[in-house]
């Protein structure tokens, strides 16, 4: 009897543990240039997709809505095997979004992996979102590799000859070479730079199923040429394309590049650790990571969770150990233990439930119920110094800054809508829902309309028919100038705080983002602290010292006792104060939007020590009262938020396009011309972002194309805050 033939799924459960041919890969790119078509030719090669689908099927793109829109909305994980050299070969990969409204998702998924293919049109070249996707790749201390696609746009569209394209080519690689360099990684930036010699750049048609790198094109063509020759004759009906896909196959470039130029898992986490974990390198835990030691206690990072049919499906990268069925794993940020129903591969929608998987690879865990993206898994039986677990919070290219208030059309859907929304936040960290508390209403936040509308399309295709409103730009409420100190004692005499508020430049907010304070209920460590003094951030080293956390990463807690022998804080005392601030920074005294962008410097706390009497309801309103005494000090200001947007468009067009945008409070930053097409750089907020690229279509017929992407928050500009604050007064129902 002949031995069985061993199956995709046996050779993967093999291949697992061989960590030196492990691969973890994302796809990742401005959204339309080709990523999960590329995605197709791999499954296809893989045995998972027939291959005269390919390029057609967009297998990983399962939703009914991104069949509908044609685009990718959330992150796809598949397990595949290659056949590099007579050697198997498993790549973890991840298809992303390329959609702005998605970008968190690419942001979780950049924490799985340690290589990431950049898909750019080369055409179009490097759009805005991919410079975003890229530096948040870097940000992870991910190896950026290069995909240009689409180079029958070039021959077909453009009639480029063979210089012209190699023209293209350099200016492209250019540009992404720029990127890498802009970012310091202790030096490994330098050789990342990406290179047509080192085959670490790639370029070909995914639609047609072809791609090389130059060293496996010189083995079948002289010179580009010839690609372009196979292009016309097709066209008079001498041959195909086909041809192109026999000779040059798209899977074999991408796995030459991810071969040659991407890390196995022991390598990454070797030179990653310092980027996305905060604990001490020379600790236990430190070392078992840089090893990716399968035989320590299991430490795995969770990016994302999905509900299905009720059960939180986890999806996270094992930097050590394994993890088996029935295992207990410990929570540390919700700060619990649970046990593991079971563990799988993924495949596409699927997911191959399977015994044990072990370090360096991703991994669906199904059975824990407190689970949110953004968990850190360890063994239930770690010993060591919690401390040492604690990895980086994901640092997301966006928030939320656009809300509509949502109810629904019965009463009676009520509890079941609240249900769900529940439900979507543990799926999507990016969206935010409250109930108001002047209104009653419903207010889901999120990314951009395009993110709002499909979470509406989903409640509707749950059987909950709602009513949304019109989408709103959300603000911030910060100072314009420091406070004095300001005493406040609560209601029963028992409690006392003093401080004083000093607003935060958007440098300093961004150098503590950068370092990732804040957020995760443990406090700033002094290798933090250490992080903060090396990214130059300009406080004094008392200051620094001082530092307890960083609600949101915009509203440093700075403990600063005036009197040398007050006692430190407790870390209950500590706590209660975060907490509470926390929970005021909700709704500010002006117009009830959050806080952001301000220093809160504690100057003496003195809390009870009995629970009853350091309650809440006491502790609340009494740092409210601080914390509003001194804005109003201060003189609270506005902050809203603000797109960076690549505009292109026709050259006739050029005055149209900067009289809009100045119109709608916008600024040109910049302005370039190719030709007879023109691309200007420019910011304006996001407010104006409803009318002014409908404006923009209507001036110009249609020749003008907008991609935005998040640049943070400025202040409202003078003539227009009495508008925008009798607007806010008036939908809150503010007096």
């Amino acid at each position: 009897m002949p031995p069985k033939k061993s199956t995709h799924v046996d050779k993967v459960l093999s291949l697992m543990a061989m960590l030196p041919r492990v691969r973890n890969c994302s796809i990742i790119g401005h959204v339309d240039h080709g990523k999960t078509t590329l995605s197709d030719s791999l499954l296809a090669y893989s045995g998972l997709l027939n291959p005269q689908l390919a390029g057609q099927a967009l297998l990983l793109d399962y939703l009914d809505e991104e069949q509908q829109r044609g685009i990718t909305m959330k992150t796809a994980n598949i397990s595949l095997v290659f056949d590099h050299e007579g050697q198997d070969l498993l790549v973890n990969l991840i298809d992303t979004p390329g959609h702005v409204d998605f970008s968190g998702k690419v942001v979780r998924a950049l924490r799985l992996i340690d290589t990431a293919i950049v898909v750019v049109d080369a055409v179009e070249g490097i759009m805005i979102q991919t410079e975003h996707v890229v530096r948040q790749a870097l940000e992870n201390a991910v190896r950026p590799l290069l995909y240009i696609n689409k180079i029958d746009r070039l021959i077909k569209e453009l009639h480029l000859d063979a210089p012209q394209i190699q023209q293209r080519f350099k200016a492209i690689i250019d540009t992404f070479n720029h990127l890498v360099d802009g970012k310091n990684l202790g030096g490994i930036e330098k050789s990342w730079k990406v290179d047509l010699a080192r085959d670490s750049v790639a370029f070909g048609s995914a639609v047609d199923g072809w791609g090389a790198t130059l060293s496996q094109f010189l083995k079948k063509y002289k010179t580009f040429g010839d690609i372009i020759q196979v292009y016309k004759d097709q066209e008079v009906g001498n041959g195909s394309v086909k041809v192109l896909k026999e000779t040059l196959p798209l899977h074999a470039a991408i796995i030459e590049m991810i071969v040659k130029n991407g890390p196995d898992p022991v390598t990454a986490q070797g030179y990653r650790m310092p980027f996305i974990w905060r604990g001490n390198p020379s600790s236990d835990m430190g070392m078992a990571i840089r090893a990716c030691d399968a035989k320590a206690p299991a430490l795995a990072f969770v990016s994302r969770v999905q509900i299905d049919h009720g059960q939180a499906i986890a999806t996270g990268r094992l930097f050590t150990g394994k993890i088996r069925d029935g295992d207990e794993l410990y929570l540390v940020r919700a700060g619990g233990k649970e046990r593991v129903d079971s563990i799988g591969v993924f495949m596409g929608q699927r997911i191959i439930q399977v015994e044990e998987v072990p370090a360096g690879n991703v991994v669906a865990i199904k059975g824990l119920k407190d689970i949110k993206a953004g968990e850190t898994l360890v063994s239930a039986t770690y010993a060591g110094n919690e401390h040492d677990l604690a990895f980086d919070p994901m640092a997301y290219l966006m928030e939320p800054v656009i809300t509509v208030s949502i109810e629904p059309e019965k009463l009676a859907d009520l509890r079941k809508l609240q249900a769900l929304l529940e439900l979507k936040m543990i799926e999507d960290p990016n969206l935010k829902i409250e109930e108001s508390t002047q209104t009653g209403e419903i207010l889901i936040s999120g990314i951009g309309p395009l993110h709002l509308e499909v979470v509406t399309h989903e409640i509707k295709n749950a059987g909950i028919p709602v009513t949304v409103s019109p989408p709103i730009t959300m603000y911030h409420e910060s100072i314009e100038v420091a406070s004095k100190s300001h005493v406040a004692t609560s209601t029963n005499g028992k409690n006392e705080i003093t401080l004083r508020l000093e607003p935060l430049s958007l440098q300093d907010a961004t150098v503590l983002k950068s370092c990732h304070v804040g957020g995760e209920k443990r406090g700033v460590s002094k290798h933090a602290r250490e992080l903060l003094v090396q990214a130059g951030l300009a406080w004094p080293r008392i200051e620094i010292d001082g530092l307890i956390d960083a609600c949101t990463g915009s509203i440093p807690i700075i403990y600063l006792p005036s009197n040398r022998g007050s006692p430190v804080l407790s870390t209950d005392d500590t706590r209660l104060l975060v907490d509470t601030i926390e929970s005021i920074a909700r709704h500010g005294p002006f117009v009830k939007e959050s806080l952001s962008n301000l220093k809160v410097i504690v100057e003496a706390a003195s809390f009870s020590e009995r629970g009853e009497e350091r309650d809440p309801i006491e502790i609340t309103p009494m740092i409210r009262q601080a914390v509003f005494d001194a804005m109003n000090e201060s003189g609270v200001i506005l902050l809203e938020p603000i797109f960076e947007s690549a505009i292109y468009g026709a050259v006739e067009n050029i005055g149209k396009l900067t009289s809009l945008v100045t119109q709608h409070g916008g600024r040109i930053e910049s302005m370039d011309q190719d030709g007879s097409s023109i691309k200007l750089r420019a910011r304006f907020p996001v407010r104006e972002s409803f009318d002014i690229i409908e404006e923009a279509r209507n001036i110009t017929s249609g020749r003008a194309v907008f991609q935005n992407a998040f640049a943070g928050f400025e202040r409202v500009q003078k003539g227009m805050v009495a508008a925008i604050v009798a607007s806010l007064k008036d939908r809150k129902g503010l007096v």
